[in-house]
């Protein structure tokens, strides 16, 4: 029997015993169009709860362990692995917050009792910056009024608490953390494109939304961010890059059991593909033992080189498991598809060459 995924599906075995096999009882067409049942079963199994620690109740899980149960969950369903990515960012980010002031540490105790799931609305879609969104808030006292729209926004309908980023009156960046159920909180459809529709990134309308000031954490401005929104986005980066590998180890895997194919073929594969994942592991350890310098850029210039990675590989495995296959199995084709897109998260391409370019102290434009 291959050892390939072995380590990974073990851990989530650890900790969600049953949660694979349960995956695999449906089919994987099911997995993709029926992800709300998936979101929710692991809601049910305290899945919510993977990355808070232990002290609030969490399960605290270490880095390692969290980029192992992703993988393994991605290599059966790329739309749960990227629903919860996004949780599992929002919560991070919490985390860091919490552990940098202390404040919003009755959030964490509250989705580990309620098994809350956490939506994600960093992004904007039209917006190159990060840290700069769009979307706007009024200060009247006790609340902040926001206005404005976060597309695409995953996890939108199966959310319990929306959480996104909001520029300040004084232009300072601000994180939201908000019940669903807010009054001016509407959700749109957004998402067309069949591929990951199940992972429920949709749109998200604003429209004159209190938010009480205990629930806004002012995050400083671009020039000078509070360290716990960088090691939030470093959490993003390493969590997103894990999940596509376990896409493209899928195929990988289904290279391994057709048999009789060139080993040399199935070693390439095998050699980049952990390649991309220890280099991920490589990071994580280094973040986890708090050496921050230069991991961002690190983190960056990483992503670049797996997304590369996933895709010559993704194409070398349908190459192998053949043109008959792809026609008539559409598994491999999603796979293939979807290990094209880890070049769309955030950040932009844009904001990515900048990091890139101030870690190098290139500062000329170059065409």
């Amino acid at each position: 029997m291959t050892q390939f995924l072995a380590k990974e599906r073990a851990v989530l075995e650890k900790y969600f015993p049953g949660f694979d096999d349960y995956l695999t009882s449906f089919t994987f067409e099911k997995r993709e169009e029926e992800t709300e049942i998936l979101i929710n079963k692991f809601r049910n199994i305290n899945g919510t709860s993977l990355l808070i620690p232990k002290e609030y109740g969490g399960l605290g899980a270490n880095i390692i362990e969290s980029l192992s149960i992703q993988r393994a969950i991605a290599t059966r369903s790329p739309s749960l692995a990227i629903a919860y990515t996004m949780h599992h960012f929002s919560v991070a980010s919490l985390v860091e917050i919490v552990q940098s002031n202390g404040d919003l540490d009755s959030v964490l105790k509250l989705i580990v009792e309620e098994k809350l799931l956490l939506s994600s609305s960093f992004a904007e879609g039209n917006t190159n910056n990060t840290f700069s969104p769009s979307v706007s808030a009024e200060d009247v006292g006790e609340y902040y009024i926001v206005n404005g729209t976060k597309k695409p926004c995953t996890l939108s309908k199966s959310m319990d608490i929306l959480t996104g980023s909001v520029k300040l009156p004084d232009g300072r960046l601000g994180v939201f953390t908000i019940p669903k159920d807010s009054q001016g909180i509407e959700v749109r459809d957004f998402w067309k494109h069949w591929i990951l529709k199940g992972s429920e990134s949709e749109e998200i309308v604003l429209t004159d939304v209190k938010v009480p000031k205990e629930s806004m954490f002012v995050a400083g401005n671009e020039e000078e961010l509070n360290p716990s929104i960088v090691r939030g986005l470093i959490w993003f980066e390493l969590i997103v890059s894990t999940s596509y590998i376990g896409v493209c180890s899928s195929l990988i895997e289904k290279v391994i059991s057709k048999g009789n194919l060139p080993p040399y073929e199935i070693r390439n594969m095998v050699s980049l593909i952990e390649t991309a994942m220890n280099a991920i592991e490589g990071l994580a350890h280094k973040f986890s033992m708090n050496y921050t310098e230069n991991v961002l850029s690190e983190v960056i210039f990483v992503r670049k080189g797996i997304e590369d990675i996933i895709k010559g590989v993704a194409s070398d495995a349908t190459r192998l498991l053949g043109g008959m296959q792809f026609i008539m199995n559409k598994e491999i084709s999603y796979q293939l598809l979807v290990c094209q897109l880890l070049h769309s998260h955030p950040p932009a391409k844009q904001e990515s060459f900048q990091i890139m370019d101030n870690f190098l102290n290139i500062h000329q434009k170059v065409f």
